[in-house]
């Protein structure tokens, strides 16, 4: 534990150092939880319990890092992972009651496709351009999504506030 100096009223201070060692501990845990949340820090457990509740991962303190060697770029790795493949091979391997993980032995018998490098890289440069037109067409119909939304809140307010007529309008 770290020592504090935090200022309190004399009379608090006062009635803290004539109580018992026990009721004082008491009270420093009191204190630190009551810190603790109002300044939301949490304990590295209760932050990879939320994590593991909230997100669709395994966080423990287990931990396998994957490296690159010289016969794969860590790009293609990585893409290799995320893919379809990579996933099923993940889920159809991990074990576990509680929480689901994956072992080193597992990892060992990933099945990761090995091409040249120069095709590793080829793979990649078709991935870098597939996703960029991707993410292009989804930036432009967001635009157009958003103009729409506009459009519609606009047509709306003119007709609640009588400056188009709507009287006559039927559906086609």
């Amino acid at each position: 534990m770290t020592t504090l100096s935090i200022q309190f009223d004399p009379d608090i201070a006062q009635a803290f150092q004539a109580s018992q060692p026990e009721q004082q501990q008491k009270i420093q845990n009191l204190l630190n939880q009551w810190m603790r949340q109002a300044l939301k820090i949490s304990t590295l457990q209760t932050t990879m319990d939320k994590l593991s509740n909230e997100a669709e991962a395994n966080v423990n303190q287990h931990v396998c890092i994957i490296r690159a060697n010289k016969k794969i770029l860590f790009q293609f790795l990585h893409s290799v992972m995320i893919s379809e493949i990579g996933q099923n091979q993940i889920f159809s391997k991990q074990s576990g009651t509680n929480r689901e993980g994956l072992n080193f032995e597992q990892l060992k018998n990933f099945d990761i496709p090995l091409p040249s490098q120069k095709e590793q890289i080829k793979i990649l440069d078709f991935i870098k351009k597939e996703t960029s037109t991707i993410e292009t067409l989804i930036s432009k119909y967001q635009k157009q999504t958003d103009l729409m939304q506009e459009y519609r809140t606009a047509l709306i307010s003119q007709a609640v506030t009588g400056k188009i007529d709507v009287r006559e309008w039927k559906p086609r």
